[in-house]
């Protein structure tokens, strides 16, 4: 901790059915108080990883709110902005863990909120190894609670779940390929893993939307996430698709972070029958090519290559890059 920070209070909010756990302490060296918040974020997917630091114009204009900027601790971002009240705030999520950080009076600089960030280690290093190893279905608050879903924004494009959808959640290891074709094609990510496939509907019959979570191999737990509905329902992703009211850069169907080049990346392409919103988490490795790759080889359709090609145009790469990089270096795709 900085010099003089002593810890106050620390609590822990137990699981109810109406409400997730988190773990809340706050900290102050006599003059400048700040709060941190850990807990599991499960509900829907962490559309801009930022989640304190959205832009939210019913609490603050949005011209009040700063871009959130980006800086990287090992293969994680760190975020500082301001928050819905508009507080000086920061997060980062590694380790299944979102982080909050916020200034409840006076002023920490950015190095010395990195410098509390940098410096967390997990209680219990057999815990930790448990919870990463175990399936995220059987964390998530909906395996165990039977509730609406959230209706919060789910990437820089506007789509919002129904709050009369249910969440009904499955390990990947014990769910029918079939059922796992119905939606979308069964794919292999290089360097990462189907972890859970998600469904969610008015009951199980009538499944509006799947989610399929991919987690990495090389950071726990980085994440991508396709969101797949059927074309022209009632809530069905958008297509074309039309940005929310976040700051960010933005390509054809694709939209990453103004202040980091790697993301997070929200890229929105249809396929026969679906149309698929890919959410990805930013790591060092997740650049806007890597992504529109992602997205392209998703898809398998010859035609998606002049989609692909045109959004990296868009991205300004560099197009001896593109010409030589192979299309099949990131996806596999099984059968």
């Amino acid at each position: 901790m900085p010099d003089g920070l002593i810890e106050l209070s620390n609590k822990i909010r137990p699981e109810s059915p109406d409400e997730e756990s988190s773990h809340r302490s706050e900290f102050s060296d006599g003059s400048r108080p700040l709060s941190i918040k850990q807990f599991l974020y499960d509900w829907v997917p962490p559309a801009y990883e930022h989640l304190c630091l959205w832009r939210n114009a019913e609490i603050s204009t949005i011209e009040n709110i700063l871009i959130p900027n980006a800086n990287l601790i090992g293969n994680n971002y760190f975020w500082f902005g301001l928050n819905y009240r508009r507080k000086p705030a920061a997060t980062i999520n590694m380790l299944r863990m979102q982080i909050e950080i916020t200034t409840l009076h006076g002023t920490f600089d950015d190095q010395e909120i990195m410098q509390i960030v940098s410096s967390m280690v997990s209680i219990n290093g057999k815990v930790k190894d448990m919870i990463l190893d175990t399936s995220f279905t059987e964390l998530m608050f909906y395996a165990r609670h039977q509730i609406p879903t959230s209706d919060v924004l789910t990437s820089y494009f506007k789509h919002t779940r129904s709050k009369t959808f249910r969440c009904y959640p499955h390990d990947a290891a014990f769910l029918e390929i079939v059922l796992l074709g119905h939606w979308l094609m069964h794919t292999s990510i290089k360097d990462y893993r189907l972890d859970s496939v998600f469904f969610f509907g008015q009951d199980p019959q009538n499944i509006q939307e799947v989610e399929y979570y991919f987690e990495s191999s090389i950071e726990p737990r980085s994440c991508i996430r396709f969101l797949v509905t059927h074309k022209d329902t009632e809530y069905s992703i958008q297509y074309p698709p039309k940005l929310g009211d976040q700051a960010c850069h933005s390509a054809l169907h694709h939209a990453w972070s103004k202040t980091n080049k790697n993301g997070c990346h929200s890229l929105v392409f249809q396929r026969k029958n679906e149309t698929i919103n890919c959410i990805v988490k930013p790591a060092p490795w997740t650049t806007a090519y890597w992504a529109v790759e992602l997205a392209q080889n998703a898809l398998i359709q010859s035609e998606m290559i002049e989609w692909a090609m045109t959004a990296l145009q868009q991205t300004k790469l560099n197009e001896e890059i593109v010409v030589k990089m192979p299309w099949s270096s990131v996806v596999r795709i099984r059968g």
